[in-house]
């Protein structure tokens, strides 16, 4: 079979283009948005039954859809989304970093003071380096199932309203429960229907460790997501009843009858189909999370080392 040329930067590069402006090219996808749906599905059926489709086709299909998901997303501020975890502290972060490389440039400084201000820039480099890797793993998700993506951007709970879904790609260390992913279960406390996570009501909180299948593990989670937002009050009946109150409870979120976690396996079933269909269009994997976040990390430290002399 041939392969198009269809890189993930390619598609990366013209996601920012379109969101930058042309109003009258976004306005001309908004109206076939319809139809280019029905196209990609069609090739995906002709892809995996018969396997005859032109992957040039194919690939101006999977771009298209890509670039109108991104453009209607951007421009509905009425629904929820998915959001960076560590968005609330970046500006903070960045003020941070920003006046230790400065306080470490200064001479007159003492040699423990010093190590000091190189200690804390590390731990500040860190959580930038988790900020951009959450970053780009969600545009990753995003280019590879931009469905997927777009049923959690713009999901509602029981009553209609958006709910804000917060991801964040953490380090092992920093897991509150010894588990690759977790969505947060929590209530409004005067609404039962009504979502509350740390970041405040009608939000969910998600925490992913950085490992090889971190995207896979993010569509088990976002699966878990799809199914407890509109029936969040059944569901927290249904977890205390059969997980709390029970001693032998096993999986918690995946017992047999879970609608929860059935749901989840559903979304991880349709994420692996839809990596395997990417990966026939374009000819490179997503780069394993564990290296993507040290190429970060080591990016934003010689940045750093740029301006700073060596320490004694």
């Amino acid at each position: 079979m041939n392969s198009c040329v269809c890189s993930m930067s390619d598609i990366v590069m013209s996601a920012y283009w379109y969101r930058s402006g042309y109003p009258e090219i976004l306005f001309l996808f908004s109206i076939i948005t319809d139809r280019i749906k029905i196209l990609f599905r069609t090739m995906i059926n002709d892809l995996r039954i018969r396997r005859k489709v032109s992957l040039s086709n194919f690939c101006f299909i999977l771009k298209s859809l890509l670039l109108i998901s991104l453009w209607l997303s951007s421009n509905n501020h009425a629904l929820g989304e998915i959001r960076n975890g560590y968005e609330k502290d970046i500006l903070c972060l960045r003020s941070s970093f920003n006046s230790l490389v400065t306080m470490l440039q200064d001479n007159s400084l003492s040699v423990s003071k010093k190590h000091k201000a190189k200690r804390n820039l590390d731990f500040v480099i860190k959580k930038l380096a988790y900020y951009e890797l959450t970053e780009m793993l969600l545009m990753q998700f995003k280019i590879i199932s931009p469905d997927l993506f777009e049923e959690i951007n713009t999901i509602i709970d029981k009553k209609g309203r958006p709910v804000i879904v917060y991801v964040k790609f953490i380090p092992e260390d920093e897991a509150e429960i010894r588990a690759w992913g977790v969505t947060y279960i929590n209530q409004v406390e005067t609404d039962s229907d009504a979502y509350r996570s740390e970041y405040g009501d009608n939000t969910v909180s998600v925490k992913i460790w950085v490992v090889n299948k971190a995207l896979l593990v993010l569509a088990h989670e976002l699966g878990h997501v799809k199914y407890l937002v509109p029936h969040l009050a059944s569901y927290v009946r249904y977890h205390k009843e059969n997980y709390t109150e029970n001693p032998h409870f096993g999986d918690v979120g995946h017992n047999p009858g879970d609608p929860s976690g059935k749901n989840a396996k559903v979304y991880e079933k349709r994420f692996r189909e839809e990596y395997d269909v990417f990966l026939e269009c374009v000819n490179e994997r997503y780069q394993n999370p564990l290296l993507l976040r040290e190429t970060i990390k080591k990016k934003i430290a010689e940045e750093a080392r740029n301006f700073i002399p060596p320490l004694a």
